[in-house]
């Protein structure tokens, strides 16, 4: 019988250690525009002060599971529906601008079903459609954000 993989670190460490990877991703990120004043906030104070606070949260969650060790370790197979739904959401925000809101919200659709075992190819592709229309009619004909449905369309 093969034996499971474990990672050496548990799930509450890999958390704090995420929190704190994006709080300093979007800090640093957030300087890049005018932070300003308590009195006379500019267009990045509340994303920077945001990204404090992150870093805080993830420091308090990775110092609370190295002084309390739980059992719970990250065993491989858990990595796999994080990773399909991170490209997924990566492969998304690449290609939204260039094939237009509709094939995105497919391709999305269709890249996040790694994350689960289970594959219907036919209930899969109905549902990256519909929520396909529902999106373009919603965030582009509703509330009128200016995103391509179909680059190459002219809409």
């Amino acid at each position: 019988m093969p034996t499971k993989r474990v990672l050496p670190i548990n799930r509450d460490a890999a958390a704090g250690i995420l929190f704190i990877a994006i709080g300093i991703f979007f800090g640093i990120y957030s300087i890049c525009y005018q932070i300003g004043t308590l009195l006379r906030m500019g267009p990045g104070f509340f994303p920077f002060v945001l990204s404090i606070l992150v870093v805080l949260l993830g420091l308090i969650i990775l110092i609370r599971a190295i002084f309390v060790p739980r059992l719970h370790e990250i065993s491989v197979g858990t990595v796999r529906p994080v990773l399909a739904i991170s490209i997924s959401i990566l492969a998304f925000a690449a290609m939204v601008n260039y094939i237009g809101l509709f094939v995105s919200i497919i391709t999305l659709v269709l890249l996040s079903r790694f994350a689960a075992k289970p594959f219907n190819a036919g209930r899969t592709l109905t549902l990256g459609v519909v929520l396909a229309i529902a999106c373009s009619v919603l965030f582009v004909h509703l509330i009128g954000i200016p995103i391509r449905v179909f680059p190459y369309l002219g809409n």
